[in-house]
Parts: C-alpha cells; structure tokens; sequence
C-alpha cells in the first residue's frame, strides 16, 4: 500500500508522547505535568512498570484525532484524547493514577466528564470513573479513580 492510500480502517494516528520524566528519586506521590492540558499524579512505588525504569511520559491531543468515535462512549462528545507511556504500566493500588485536564472547553463548574481508558487486555475503551470540573472552572479532576493503567485515555461529555 502506498503512503498516501487509506485502508478500510481509515487513518491511524500514532503519536510520541515527548520526554519521559523520570521518576526514580520520586518519594511518594508526584504531580507530572505532561503539557499545558494534561497532569497525573503517580506514586512510583505503586505501579507496576512492567520491568521497564520508573519514567513516564503523556500527551494530550485534540478530538480531531479520534474521527471516528468509540462505540463504547455512546452519545458523548470526545473532548480530548491522551496518551501515555510506558504503555501498560498499570498501578497496583486500587484508586488508580488521577488525571487533571484544563478546562480548554468551558464547561461550567460542576459539571461531569467521563473518563475512558483503554483497556491493555481487550483493546476496549473501559469506564475509568467520572471527572468533575473545579469550582474555579478552570480544571478537570478525576473523582475517587483514576486510571488502572497508563494506555490511552479519553475524556467524554455529554452536552444534554
């Protein structure tokens, strides 16, 4: 197939997630802000690097790489799309990695985004727990769970 013809399963989109921070001399829970969109807070002790260095890296990237929509999302909006690496790293604690994202798209205070991740094992997107947007307006905080592991994440709403 040439560079420029397209297959039946459309454009696929592969993107470097930039520098990995490293985490080795972390101690305890570590804020990383990936860009000016997309933040986690880790603890390297609790994860599971899958025999890879304690580093990470993410990028957060616009809903017009995700054309397609996801079944799994029903009627929601893609807000944002994010990956991360080491690819399925996941933590070994039960509440997950939280996630924060800018509110880049106005949503009012209070108001719920779903968190979707994908899941290593089946190659579905699986619920990973609302997000609710701070009384400040100006970010997106995971809830009680946040992600299992470090794959792709999208972030959804429902506009209704």
């Amino acid at each position: 197939m040439d560079q420029d013809e397209e297959s039946d399963v459309g454009v696929v989109y592969l993107h470097e997630v930039g520098a990995l921070h490293s985490l080795e001399n972390a101690q305890g829970e570590t804020t990383v802000l990936f860009d000016e969109r997309l933040e986690i807070t880790i603890e390297p002790t609790q994860m599971d690097w899958n025999f890879a260095e304690p580093r990470v890296g993410g990028r957060s990237l616009g809903a017009e790489f995700w054309p397609h929509g996801c079944p799994e999302l029903d009627d929601d909006e893609v807000l944002a799309l994010c990956v991360f690496a080491p690819f399925g790293a996941h933590a070994e604690n039960p509440s997950g990695i939280p996630v924060r994202l800018a509110n880049d798209w106005g949503l009012d205070p209070a108001t719920t985004v779903q968190i979707y991740e994908l899941s290593k094992d089946t190659g579905v997107f699986v619920d990973a727990g609302p997000a609710i947007v701070s009384e400040q307006g100006d970010v997106i905080e995971s809830l009680d769970q946040g992600l299992s592991a470090l794959t792709w994440m999208i972030g959804a709403h429902n506009p209704e």
